[in-house]
């Protein structure tokens, strides 16, 4: 472990300190002065602070996904709009309890905000026992109240298999453990985790850390306390320059610094002047193990009270900065979205001419691409029963020249490398790499299907993944799934499948942690599997991507995760043999739901030999015209030689794109009248 370094970071000291939690797209700790009446931010870049005051004690704050906080203040729930500091009330809660406040709080792995309340003291040292509460604030605004009779509720927070919620309510001096239903927000069957010994004195806010480690900031103990939930023992031990410790999170580029609140309420003169640091913000480095990114509060997608798939208008927040109204005609279905997570706004309709209704159109196919084109009886249809095209190795452009060759490699490729590097790595790029259009250029192009091998480095103590194809990639999986999302947040009628395979060097414990990231990440955009994927009931509630996921101890685990994909993977070095391959697949019939028919060639050890101045891409561009006519032969549907997702190498040098959406032509209304009978039964 490395040494251990705490900084004061924050010196404008709060009154009641609570709440941090980091928030990435700005470089910024966000988080309360409960006493003071405020939310704060400092920028770790500047070192200024800010803050917007409000009008009661506000006991937490959390991101949202469309932009600003929702926050828990009084007994009431609220949006706060950073930009124009307005606060706009969700919904009241507990009035007939006027010494009731809410106190700490935190968005769990679905886009849920659980925020608790607590009585103030009405004199030093005393307050009504057993008057707060638990609540969860729905992405529909909706609450429901998961716990009552709770003193003081503080701390909380969810495992990485988001099959526990973990809960301080401080007076009982210990951390609490309940089952957690991620589908529904439930919580049952209470336990105690950890008792909190006497020097520690009362537990108050809770984080959890990248291996599942919890995280407790002990008020009147002036320290964090690291615990495990599995076995009930506190591990670690950090002691801090003031004895009011409120809360803790992880935050900085890379969630390996953690940041400490405090507050100097409650410290006479005497104590004051023995702790000069009182209510500052302090950063802890060098803790050795990172922690995990806040999740973001949902908003629920709505289909208006109109006809299904037809609307009367609907309003779009442009790049350029204006709102369009969309025609009637046009006959697209309803999203209200914000694609730059900005308010949109009220405009005039758009004028009804027929050059106003062609540029709109154009606009939305910019903006929306082709799965929105696709005809309205398509959009009933299960996604495996559409023509989706894909890319094979996604991830392989960014191969890094340098990283060590894959462990599953075999010893001899990684003994000849290791001798004679200069000759063996321009062979291995030539013959890994299969494409050489970046992640957004792919999305931008039409690719829907992403295949991304994953694996964690030999060696590497970090908990960082990268992709791979015999050779590590230069980007990490988190940083590839956050771009994907940022792709997603201004295509939002755009759906994608991200096929999760391979696996290499990944324990249980990185399993964890990826999974974690993917719900953290795309949370509310994910499909679950028992929902039938069809364009419509995707747009309805807001689902953008599904997640297949090889390793199959996962899936019992989460209901996000869909079943491993098939690919079909000829592993033939001419054209002429894959062709013959895939059409022997075909006669044995499609697989019932979703499969990949991979039309990329394979140069093995032998190829490779025979041909040493070719390349993979070389290989690939040779095939390409007679892949492109079968191709152009399939059709999707539910028969048992139609096709479904096809994939290639090299997918932005032919016409492959169009080609595979093209294919979707081909459904005739019987095909798409009996999909709508399976969707019903």
């Amino acid at each position: 472990m490395s040494s251990i370094k705490i900084e004061s970071v924050v010196k404008d000291k709060n009154r009641m300190g609570e709440c941090p939690m980091w928030e990435e797209r700005e470089n910024v700790l966000v988080y309360v002065d409960i006493n003071a009446q405020k939310v704060c931010r400092w920028n770790a870049v500047t070192n200024e602070v800010q803050s917007v005051s409000v009008d009661a004690r506000v006991g937490s704050v959390a991101l949202r996904e469309r932009g600003g906080y929702v926050i828990a203040l009084g007994t009431r729930f609220a949006f706060l709009n950073w930009e124009d500091q307005s606060v706009t009330t969700i919904v009241e809660l507990e009035q007939d309890k006027t010494n009731n406040r809410f106190n700490d709080g935190k968005v769990d792995p679905q886009g849920r905000f659980f925020a608790g309340t607590m009585a103030e003291e009405t004199e030093p040292g005393v307050r009504a026992r057993h008057q707060g509460a638990l609540y969860t604030l729905f992405p529909d605004h909706s609450v429901v109240k998961q716990l009552e009779q709770v003193d003081i509720s503080n701390g909380l927070d969810w495992s990485l298999d988001c099959q526990t919620f973990f809960y301080i309510d401080s007076l009982t001096y210990a951390v609490h453990a309940f089952n957690y239903d991620e589908h529904t927000g439930k919580i049952a069957c209470r336990k105690t985790v950890y008792k909190l010994e006497k020097e520690e004195q009362m537990p108050d806010g809770m984080c959890i850390d990248a291996e599942g480690k919890l995280w407790v900031a002990c008020i009147d103990g002036g320290r964090v306390i690291r615990i495990d939930p599995e076995t009930g023992k506190r591990i670690q031990t950090v002691k801090l320059p003031a004895s009011r410790i409120t809360s803790c999170c992880f935050g900085g580029k890379d969630y390996s610094e953690m940041y400490v609140t405090s507050a100097y309420d409650g410290l006479d003169k005497e104590a004051l002047a023995k702790e000069p640091q009182a209510g500052e913000i302090f950063k802890i480095t060098g803790l050795g193990v990172k922690g995990t990114a806040q999740y973001f509060h949902s908003t629920a997608r709505r289909w208006p009270g109109a006809q299904p798939g037809r609307v009367e208008s609907i309003q779009v927040w442009l790049d350029l900065k204006a709102v369009l109204t969309l025609p009637k005609a046009l006959e697209v279905p309803f999203l209200h979205w914000d694609l730059n997570r900005t308010a949109v706004r009220n405009a005039e309709a758009f004028p009804k001419s027929w050059e106003a209704e062609e540029e709109t159109k154009r606009l939305i196919r910019k903006i929306f691409q082709w799965m929105t084109q696709l005809s309205e009886n398509l959009w009933d249809v299960p996604l495996y029963n559409l023509s989706l095209p894909g890319s094979h190795d996604t991830m392989s452009y960014c191969l890094d020249k340098v990283s060590p060759v894959s462990e599953n490699e075999s010893k001899l490729l990684k003994f000849v490398d290791k001798c004679a590097p200069c000759i063996v790595r321009p062979i291995i790029m030539k013959w890994s790499t299969t494409q050489v259009q970046n992640l957004t250029e792919q999305l931008n192009a039409g690719i829907r299907y992403l295949d991304l091998r994953i694996a964690h480095k030999s060696h590497d103590p970090s908990m960082d993944l990268y992709f791979v194809h015999m050779i590590y990639t230069s980007v990490s999986v988190e940083d590839v799934l956050w771009e994907i999302s940022k792709w997603l947040q201004s295509h939002p009628w755009e759906v994608v499948i991200l096929a999760c395979r391979n696996f290499d060097g990944l324990s249980k414990i990185h399993h964890c942690h990826l999974v974690s990231c993917i719900k953290r990440i795309f949370h509310c955009k994910l499909c679950p599997r028992d929902v039938v994927p069809t364009l419509r009931n995707m747009w309805a509630k807001g689902y953008q991507v599904i997640i297949s996921y090889d390793e199959v101890s996962e899936l019992t685990k989460h209901f996000e995760l869909w079943p491993a994909i098939p690919y079909w993977w000829g592993n033939k070095s001419t054209t002429k043999a894959l062709i013959q391959y895939l059409e022997h697949m075909k006669k044995m019939g499609r697989p019932g739901k979703f499969f990949v028919a991979g039309i990329n060639l394979t140069g093995d050890l032998r190829y490779i030999l025979l041909h040493p101045f070719l390349s993979l891409k070389t290989m690939t561009l040779r095939s390409l015209p007679r892949l492109n006519v079968w191709v152009k032969q399939q059709c999707p549907g539910t028969k048992k030689d139609c096709t479904n997702i096809i994939a290639a190498d090299f997918i932005g040098d032919n016409d492959f794109v169009k080609n595979v959406i093209k294919l979707n032509k081909k459904l005739n209304s019987p095909v798409i009248e009996l999909n709508k009978k399976l969707n019903s039964t």
